[in-house]
């Protein structure tokens, strides 16, 4: 009874999301704009302004976690550096959580060429420091330590608008989503363990037209996943798929990531290269802070409640 009520629930949170413009008239904008002919495409874009959704290992987890990541994306005309924030908070330990990502600063410089490429008013005027958008997210916990099915983790996401859309590295408008998150363990001997991670789920990001209003389409990717000991070795391929009708939406990453697992800070690098629709090369490295509960949080005995489903 408890998996069909979270379930329920889950559903009424991301009903909205799937309501739209059904329209695929080109049209005119909203109102006069020195970008008036910029198009919002994550593959005419900045490489955080509609990024895809990292691939979880479908589990909710019981600690706080603060992470801080330094990326650097290579452009010819648009070499850009960010720094991005990540906070976990449980709210039920193994159930509930809630999330934040934050782009916190983000340098670039772009050319006049990408500039006429992306369609912008504003010319070179050297490098930018700017601040990015603010995301948020839910996750629930909806199946975990089955015996057959894998752990499986629902999520529903919202983008904020404050990073500016002046040079093409952010949109100024929502996005939502919302999906499922898998994760099996398949082979576990000894120190070594072998798991499969998984995304499904749609994608929604709201347009500076009036007669197409958002673009949307359904996201998915796959993860395998490797550990040894303390280490952690992570090959994916995610991405989602949009209407088409302004073309350059449909990004696709292939990400490889190197971690090492500590007790209280974990350290990570990574590389992310495009398939399709993202134009940069880019190498991330960063830390997770596992951070002591410091409210009374209560946890959920998920070996009872599979045990009752």
């Amino acid at each position: 009874m408890k998996l069909f009520i979270s379930l329920f629930v889950f559903l009424l949170l991301f009903s909205e999301a799937f309501s739209q413009d059904s329209s695929d008239e080109d049209g005119g904008y909203f109102e006069p704009h020195p970008n008036k002919n910029i198009i919002l495409a994550p593959g005419l874009l900045g490489p955080n302004a509609l990024p895809v959704q990292r691939i979880r290992n479908g589990l909710v987890g019981s600690n706080f976690e603060l992470r801080i990541n330094q990326s650097s994306h290579f452009m010819e005309g648009d070499n850009t550096f960010n720094i991005d924030g990540y906070l976990l908070a449980p709210v039920v330990r193994n159930f509930m959580a809630l999330e934040t990502y934050w782009y916190m600063l983000e340098m670039y410089r772009s050319s006049n060429e990408i500039r006429d490429w992306r369609r912008l008013a504003a010319r070179d005027e050297g490098t930018q420091l700017v601040m990015g958008d603010l995301n948020f997210s839910f996750l629930m916990q909806f199946v975990k330590d089955h015996k057959w099915l894998p752990d499986l983790m629902g999520v529903i996401g919202h983008k904020t608008t404050l990073g500016s859309v002046e040079d093409g590295h952010f949109t100024n408008t929502p996005a939502l989503w919302a999906s499922l998150s898998l994760g099996k363990d398949l082979v576990v001997v000894n120190d070594f363990k072998f798991r499969m991670n998984g995304l499904i789920g749609f994608y929604v990001y709201h347009s500076n037209r009036e007669k197409i209003t958002q673009n949307e389409g359904p996201t998915m990717g796959l993860e395998a996943q490797f550990n040894y000991k303390s280490f952690e070795f992570c090959s994916s391929l995610s991405g989602y798929t949009g209407w088409e009708a302004v073309g350059h939406d449909d990004p696709v990453y292939w990400i490889v990531r190197l971690k090492k697992n500590r007790h209280r800070v974990d350290w990570h690098v990574e590389y992310q290269t495009g398939i399709s629709d993202y134009p940069y090369e880019t190498v991330r490295v960063g830390f997770t802070w596992h951070l002591p509960s410091f409210l009374d949080f209560k946890e959920l005995n998920w070996k009872e409640v599979m045990k009752n489903e």
